[in-house]
């Protein structure tokens, strides 16, 4: 799947609720595949969303990337790496 939050209840989600997590950094491979899937369902289902555009890369052509960075900033919030550092140094 391309998500991890894919269904009603995923193990992943259930991690979250029972952990009372609200709040979701994105970063990582695929930026505009498994990581924008992930982001977008955990959009949908009510969690404050993060991708943090230094932390993701993808293979895919450019405008795919520039693609998630244009709806992550609709969606959610944009950040980089040290923009977090800073914040909870």
């Amino acid at each position: 799947r391309l998500s991890g939050l894919w269904g009603a209840q995923t193990p992943l989600g259930l991690y979250l609720q029972e952990n009372e997590i609200t709040t979701l950094f994105f970063g990582g491979v695929n930026a505009d595949q498994c990581v924008w899937g992930t982001f977008l369902d955990a959009y949908y289902k009510g969690f404050d969303v993060v991708y943090v555009e230094d932390i993701s890369a993808t293979t895919s052509p450019d405008y795919a990337t520039q693609m998630v960075i244009y709806n992550a900033d609709s969606d959610g919030f944009l950040a980089n790496s040290s923009m977090i550092l800073d914040a909870i140094a």
